[in-house]
Protein backbone atom coordinates (compact mmCIF):
# COMPACT_ATOMS: atom_id res chain seq x y z
CA UNK A 1 0.00 0.00 0.00
CA UNK A 2 2.98 2.42 0.67
CA UNK A 3 4.58 2.70 -2.36
CA UNK A 4 7.95 4.47 -2.97
CA UNK A 5 6.35 7.03 -4.57
CA UNK A 6 4.27 8.14 -1.58
CA UNK A 7 7.44 7.70 1.14
CA UNK A 8 9.74 10.37 -0.68
CA UNK A 9 6.65 12.59 -1.00
CA UNK A 10 6.31 12.60 2.64
CA UNK A 11 9.96 12.76 3.15
CA UNK A 12 10.18 16.18 0.90
CA UNK A 13 6.92 17.35 2.91
CA UNK A 14 8.39 16.81 6.05
CA UNK A 15 11.90 18.35 4.65
CA UNK A 16 9.83 21.76 3.46
CA UNK A 17 8.38 22.22 6.74
CA UNK A 18 11.44 22.39 8.60
CA UNK A 19 13.06 24.40 5.77
CA UNK A 20 10.23 26.92 6.37
CA UNK A 21 10.91 26.83 10.58
CA UNK A 22 14.21 27.95 9.81
CA UNK A 23 13.02 30.18 7.58
CA UNK A 24 10.67 31.63 10.66
CA UNK A 25 13.31 31.74 12.97
CA UNK A 26 15.47 33.75 11.24
CA UNK A 27 13.39 36.10 9.79
CA UNK A 28 12.14 36.30 13.52
CA UNK A 29 16.07 37.55 13.95
CA UNK A 30 15.87 39.57 11.36
CA UNK A 31 12.52 41.63 13.01
CA UNK A 32 14.94 44.19 14.62
CA UNK A 33 17.16 45.94 12.54
CA UNK A 34 18.50 48.28 14.44
CA UNK A 35 20.60 45.45 16.03
CA UNK A 36 21.48 43.79 12.88
CA UNK A 37 22.69 47.25 11.39
CA UNK A 38 24.57 47.98 14.70
CA UNK A 39 26.12 44.41 14.51
CA UNK A 40 27.29 45.85 10.83
CA UNK A 41 28.38 49.00 12.23
CA UNK A 42 30.45 47.76 14.65
CA UNK A 43 32.11 44.80 12.56
CA UNK A 44 32.97 47.88 9.88
CA UNK A 45 34.94 49.66 12.89
CA UNK A 46 36.41 46.39 13.86
CA UNK A 47 38.38 45.93 10.20
CA UNK A 48 38.91 49.68 10.10
CA UNK A 49 40.78 49.57 13.42
CA UNK A 50 41.96 46.08 12.66
CA UNK A 51 43.40 47.69 9.26
CA UNK A 52 44.88 51.20 10.93
CA UNK A 53 46.53 48.87 14.08
CA UNK A 54 48.19 46.90 10.67
CA UNK A 55 49.87 50.21 9.28
CA UNK A 56 53.41 51.14 10.31
CA UNK A 57 53.85 54.25 12.33
CA UNK A 58 54.52 56.59 9.56
CA UNK A 59 51.61 55.38 8.12
CA UNK A 60 49.13 55.82 11.31
CA UNK A 61 50.57 59.75 11.03
CA UNK A 62 49.65 60.12 7.53
CA UNK A 63 46.24 58.72 8.28
CA UNK A 64 45.83 60.90 11.44
CA UNK A 65 46.80 64.17 9.46
CA UNK A 66 44.88 63.40 6.80
CA UNK A 67 41.76 62.48 9.35
CA UNK A 68 42.48 66.06 10.88
CA UNK A 69 42.41 67.29 7.88
CA UNK A 70 39.07 65.98 6.18
CA UNK A 71 37.42 66.98 9.58
CA UNK A 72 38.16 70.29 9.68
CA UNK A 73 37.40 70.50 6.10
CA UNK A 74 33.82 69.28 6.70
CA UNK A 75 33.31 70.97 10.22
CA UNK A 76 34.50 74.42 8.27
CA UNK A 77 31.53 73.50 5.66
CA UNK A 78 29.04 72.95 8.21
CA UNK A 79 30.04 76.06 9.94
CA UNK A 80 29.38 78.02 6.46
CA UNK A 81 26.27 76.27 6.21
CA UNK A 82 24.99 77.97 9.18
CA UNK A 83 26.41 81.20 8.76
CA UNK A 84 24.55 81.38 5.35
CA UNK A 85 21.08 79.88 6.94
CA UNK A 86 21.61 82.59 9.94
CA UNK A 87 22.11 85.56 6.54
CA UNK A 88 19.30 83.78 4.88
CA UNK A 89 16.82 84.33 8.19
CA UNK A 90 18.13 87.69 9.84
CA UNK A 91 17.50 89.20 6.22
CA UNK A 92 14.43 87.62 5.90
CA UNK A 93 13.28 88.91 8.81
CA UNK A 94 14.30 92.66 7.65
CA UNK A 95 12.37 92.56 5.02
CA UNK A 96 9.47 91.27 6.67
CA UNK A 97 9.71 94.64 8.62
CA UNK A 98 10.31 96.82 5.53
CA UNK A 99 7.13 95.37 4.67
CA UNK A 100 5.00 95.42 7.70
CA UNK A 101 6.07 99.51 7.86
CA UNK A 102 5.36 99.99 4.05
CA UNK A 103 1.70 98.23 4.35
CA UNK A 104 0.78 100.14 7.53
Amino acid sequence: MNNPENKSTERRLEELELELEKNEGATKKDLNPQQSSSSSLENFFKTVLGWFESLPSSGKIAVAVVGVIVGFSVLSSFLKLVASLLTIAILSLILYGVYKFVVK
